[in-house]
């Protein structure tokens, strides 16, 4: 994808604001709120990066390369219209509901669908399509599925989302180097995040104990390496 990358964030589910309480359910107990504050935060931060040099290495076939910035356009919530057990014709529909609602149809968009703890997904949905969008799960009961580490603790004192976090990372980086399945990808058929998967390299401790390896703004992350083609290895700075 060249030129500037607009997010759009469709929050599904149970996903109330910072300073609001969840209802009572069985993830409420420890972590009584779905920050999307802590995703927005990532999403407008990551292009002023040392991280996101890495992926300014990529370029197309007329060796022209991958700039950016990534721009946080819209968040919406959606609180369960297609209900809490979904397919990957859902994640389309839901898509198509956000732009009924007003959500903009961006050719130069990456659509987010990001589910709380108590939605389920029937297969993975990836952002290899003419509408680029993930699907991103709070992983609340398989956390080692998206992180291996910050299992108790963690950066903003929300591990589910905080792990979510590294998953946006990794499908982020992919959408734009590869968009439409046909761009950048190794002998083995993986994109440039697929080769570094729960690769962090150095790690610093917070406060609380858990590790981070990336400060955007005030906050701080953990998220994996990006494959840097240059160097070719899994790095987290250019």
């Amino acid at each position: 994808m060249l030129g500037t990358v607009n997010v759009y964030n469709i929050f599904y589910g149970i996903w109330p604001s910072s300073s609001q309480q969840c209802p009572t359910f069985e993830i409420s107990t420890y972590y009584p709120h779905f920050h999307k504050q802590i995703v927005d935060d990532f999403i407008s931060r990551i292009s002023d990066s040392d991280y996101w040099n890495i992926e300014k290495a990529y370029h197309d076939g007329s060796n022209r390369n991958i700039t950016g910035p990534v721009v946080k356009k819209d968040s919406i919530v959606n609180s369960f219209s297609k209900g809490s057990r979904l397919t990957e014709n859902n994640m389309t529909q839901i898509i198509e509901d956000a732009f009924a609602s007003g959500m903009a149809q961006d050719e130069n968009g990456i659509y987010f669908i990001l589910t709380s703890e108590d939605v389920t997904v029937s297969g993975f949905c990836n952002t290899n399509k003419l509408i680029k969008y993930s699907f991103v799960g709070v992983p609340e009961k398989c956390m080692s599925n998206c992180s291996l580490l910050n299992q108790e603790s963690s950066p903003n004192g929300n591990p589910p989302v905080d792990a979510m976090i590294s998953v946006i990372a990794h499908e982020l980086v992919e959408a734009v180097s590869d968009p439409l399945g046909d761009a950048w990808f190794d002998k083995q058929g993986e994109e440039n995040a697929d080769k570094c998967i729960f690769e962090y390299g150095k790690t610093f401790k917070g406060v609380n104990g858990s590790l981070y390896n990336i400060e955007l703004g005030d906050r701080k992350y953990l998220i994996q390496q990006n494959w840097n083609p240059v160097t070719q290895s899994c790095a987290m700075t250019a």
